[in-house]
């Protein structure tokens, strides 16, 4: 059951990312905003990655 939860919060965190990324950019784009539009709160981002940038990494 946890895998099926990080599995669900990391598809909403890449979707919230690809949109702002779309929207903002690299440069304006924060955890809060990341985690705001995916539901989620920054505690389970911060489980899953270091920052924004640690997020890209993982994405390229």
């Amino acid at each position: 059951m946890g895998n099926i939860r990080k599995t669900d919060s990391k598809k909403r965190i890449l979707k919230a990312f690809i949109e702002i990324l779309n929207t903002d950019g690299f440069n304006k784009m924060t955890v809060s905003k990341i985690t705001s539009l995916a539901h989620i709160n920054r505690g389970t981002f911060y489980l899953n990655y270091i920052d924004k940038f640690d997020l890209l990494e993982e994405i390229e």
